[in-house]
C-alpha cells in the first residue's frame, strides 16, 4: 500500500503533535513493513531529522518537498496546495493528516483520507488563541472532517468535541489512542536513577511537573495549592517540586510567583529525551493539573513508569488516566492542595495508585491501536 502523511509536525516539532506523527510512522513501520510511507513536509529542523535519521533511512520510507521556488519561498501553500498534486503524482491510495488538516482538494483526487484531530482547545477555551488563529483553525479542521474519509480523535473527549462543534456524524469518528516513546517501557536500575539525579541535581524525593510552562497547563493555581502544602511543612522537609519542560506563554508569571513566595522549586528547562523515564522512576509521584486537554501523554508517562499522577477532573483526563490518579477541579487551588496533602502524607494510597497503572495503560497497548489505524487504511 501507498500512505501518504503530513508530516510537517513530524520534521519541526520536538514534542507533541511531532511526538504523535513520528510514532505513528514508526509503529506502521514495525507492524506493516512491507508498505510505502511518503513524509511530505515543506521543510525539517535537521536536528530532527538527525534524531530520525534510523527511521528515514529505511527503504520504504520517502520524504518529499517543496522543488518549485516558489513553494520553497511560501512552504505553507504547499502544505495547503501543493502537496495534492504530488500525491496524485505518486499514485497514493491513502493520505493521513496528522495534525488536523488536510491539503485543498485532496477529496476530489480519489485518494482516501484520514485526518486526526487533537483537540478542539481553541473552541473550548478561545481565550488562550488569537481571533485570527481561532479562525484559521475552525476553517482547516472543520474542512478536513467534512472531507476526510475517517477522522481519527485521540480521545472520546475530542469525539464528543468534533460532533458537537462540527456537526460531524459519530460513526465516521474513530477514537484511536495514541502512545508514548519506546523508552518508557524500559526498565532502569537503580544506578541508572542515581545517576539522573546527580547529572540534575535532584533531591531523594520530590513531585514532577512535565509540560510547558502555558497558562493551559495551570501552574499558577497548582503553585497556589503547592503554597499551602508547603506550609504544613518543616523547613527540612519539604518536597521540592521539579519542573520539567520549556518556556511558555506563562513562563515570566510562573517564574515570578515562584521567586516571591521562595518555594523549594527547581526548574528544569532542557531534559535529554532518554533521562525523562528516569526523572519519573526517580519522583513521589507525578503532576499534571492542565486546564483541558486533547489527550494528556505526561498521564500515559507516568503510567508507564508505574507512577501515580495527581491531574484534572473534567475534559479527558479520568478517561487516560483512570485509577491511577487523584482528581481535583483544575480551577480550585484549594481542592488542588486538599489532594496534593492526599498523596505527600500517604504512602498507601500512592502505592494503591500504582498498583492500578498497568491495567489502564493496556487501553494503550501499540500493537493494537496501529492495527486500530491500519484497518481504517483498508475500509471504506
Amino acid at each position: 500500500m501507498q500512505i501518504g502523511f503530513d508530516a510537517k509536525r513530524a520534521f519541526n516539532n520536538i514534542t507533541g503533535l511531532g511526538n504523535y506523527s513520528r510514532r505513528v510512522v514508526e509503529n506502521l513501520l514495525q507492524y506493516f513493513p512491507d508498505d510505502d510511507y511518503y513524509l511530505f513536509t515543506p521543510k525539517s529542523d535537521q536536528d530532527i531529522v538527525k534524531f530520525w535519521e534510523p527511521v528515514l533511512k529505511n527503504k520504504h520510507i520517502h520524504t518529499l518537498k517543496p522543488h518549485n521556488i516558489f513553494y520553497q519561498a511560501f512552504h505553507q501553500l504547499w502544505r495547503s496546495y501543493g502537496s495534492t498534486k504530488l500525491a496524485q503524482t505518486k499514485k497514493l491510495e491513502v493520505y493521513h493528516g496528522l495534525s488536523n488538516e488536510l491539503p485543498v482538494g485532496i477529496e476530489n483526487t480519489g485518494i482516501k483520507t484520514v485526518v486526526t484531530i487533537h483537540d478542539l482547545i481553541f473552541l473550548r477555551h478561545p481565550d488562550f488563541f488569537t481571533a485570527t488563529n481561532r479562525g484559521i483553525y475552525k476553517r482547516k479542521f472543520e474542512h478536513a472532517c467534512q472531507t476526510a474519509n475517517h477522522v481519527v480523535a485521540t480521545s472520546e473527549q475530542t469525539k464528543k468535541d468534533i460532533v458537537e462543534f462540527f456537526n460531524i456524524d459519530p460513526e465516521k469518528i474513530a477514537v484511536i489512542y495514541q502512545n508514548c516513546s519506546d523508552i518508557y517501557y524500559d526498565k532502569s536500575t537503580a544506578e541508572e536513577i542515581v545517576q539522573v539525579r546527580k547529572v540534575y541535581n535532584l533531591p531523594q524525593k520530590y513531585i514532577l511537573f512535565v509540560s510547558k510552562t502555558d497558562k493551559r497547563k495551570n501552574h499558577l493555581n497548582f503553585l497556589q495549592a503547592y503554597k499551602q502544602q508547603c506550609a504544613t511543612w518543616s523547613a527540612n522537609n519539604r518536597i521540592p517540586l521539579v519542573l520539567c519542560g520549556g518556556s511558555g506563554d506563562n513562563h515570566r508569571e510562573v517564574l515570578k510567583y515562584i521567586h516571591e513566595h521562595k518555594l523549594p522549586v527547581i526548574h528544569l528547562d532542557y531534559v535529554q529525551h532518554e533521562h525523562l523515564p528516569l526523572l519519573y522512576d526517580a519522583c513521589l509521584f507525578s503532576i499534571y493539573p492542565s486546564l483541558f486537554e486533547g489527550f494528556g501523554i505526561p498521564l500515559v508517562e507516568a503510567m508507564a513508569r508505574g507512577k501515580a499522577s495527581l491531574t484534572s477532573t473534567g475534559s479527558c483526563f479520568e478517561e487516560i488516566a483512570g485509577a491511577t490518579a487523584l482528581y481535583a477541579n483544575p480551577e480550585q487551588p484549594n481542592d488542588i492542595a486538599e489532594k496534593l496533602y492526599i498523596l505527600c502524607n500517604g504512602i498507601a494510597k500512592v502505592k494503591t495508585l500504582e498498583a492500578n497503572t498497568a491495567a489502564q495503560l493496556s487501553l494503550f497497548d501499540i500493537e493494537i491501536n496501529t492495527k486500530k489505524l491500519y484497518h481504517l487504511y483498508n475500509v471504506n
